[in-house]
């Protein structure tokens, strides 16, 4: 009986893994987006018309979970995530000109960001988090 059951899940996880599209699927729209957008963008320049500019950053902290409360030794251990949120000249654009597309969400390390840093983290997870952009230029980043 449980053999059966075994080799009906492994059957049919094989036909959802064969009928599954390989690879991202996007439309033509977003792709040339994406290469519009990124093609002329610099990762290390602060996204500011002018240089002498501040960049608002707007920070917030989402306490998920309190894993742990340590009172004797003062120690408070939980799992939140750093909420960033920022605008980027360089990356406006008309929804009507893209199909529609009113936002785009890519890893990271293709955009510029603040360098901000959990400082008093005992131990540093990092778990792989996508920016979204919207066509209003406002840029955010979710993550640990």
């Amino acid at each position: 009986m449980v053999r059966s059951e075994q080799a009906l899940a492994l059957l049919a996880t094989a036909f959802l893994l064969f009928i599954m599209p390989p690879g991202s699927q996007q439309g033509p729209h977003e792709k040339r987006l994406l290469n519009n957008l990124l093609g002329p963008y610099n990762v290390l320049e602060r996204p500011v018309a002018n240089e002498s500019e501040p960049l608002e950053v707007k920070f917030g902290l989402t306490l998920q979970q309190i894993i742990d409360v340590d009172e004797k030794n003062q120690i408070l251990t939980t799992n939140a995530w750093l909420n960033l949120e920022w605008n980027d000249y360089n990356l406006k654009w008309n929804e009507s000109e893209y199909g529609g597309v009113k936002d785009l969400r890519i890893t990271p390390n293709k955009l510029w960001k603040p360098d901000v840093l959990m400082y008093n983290s005992s131990t540093w997870c990092s778990i792989p988090n996508r920016v979204v952009i919207y066509q209003t230029s406002l840029q955010t980043e979710n993550g640990t």
